[in-house]
């Protein structure tokens, strides 16, 4: 009777097992992966806020915008504004601060402040001019900051402060 190769009674061979190496370092490599992309979310909400910063600071860095009373009522919007520039990359609630300093008389006068984002106050010896300072904080949302890399990195550097000549 002819036999058929389909049905032998040989024993099989596994054959495409997994290496032990590769079993343990194949979790590994996908936890560094994870981690690269929290770190590099974390350094471009920081990129942002320091762009955020500087355009807004730009923005209210003329005499008629911190002068005009209808300009300042609409102030609060650049902080809205900020929120949903930042919500873009991790979600987390966004406060901005406004402080023009006149040097001539060391007055300063606080336009928009928040109490969870402090100015600097550390304006340049200047003995005339006017000067504007605009300080953001970013505080992650828990659902982000839960993150093991969130909580490694240090929270002050979530915070941009910049100060300019109006002209």
């Amino acid at each position: 009777m002819f036999r058929y190769p389909i049905f032998s009674a040989r024993k099989r061979r596994l054959q495409g097992s997994v290496s032990l190496e590769v079993a343990l370092i194949l979790p590994m490599l996908l936890t560094v992966i994870m981690a690269a992309s929290e770190i590099l979310t974390i350094l471009r909400v920081e990129q942002r806020l320091v762009n955020l910063n500087y355009n807004i600071l730009e923005m209210v860095g003329n005499r008629r915008t911190l002068t005009i009373e209808n300009n300042i009522a609409q102030l609060p919007y650049f902080s809205g504004f900020a929120e949903q520039q930042l919500s873009n990359i991790a979600k987390g609630n966004v406060n901005l601060s406004i402080a023009m300093h006149n040097a001539a008389t060391k007055e300063t006068t606080p336009v928009m402040v928040s109490s969870s984002c402090p100015l600097s106050g550390q304006w340049p010896d200047f003995s005339v001019g006017s000067l504007v300072e605009v300080a953001i904080c970013f505080q992650p949302h828990y659902s982000v900051s839960s993150n093991a890399i969130w909580k490694l990195w240090p929270n002050g550097r979530f915070y941009s402060h910049m100060i300019r000549e109006t002209n």
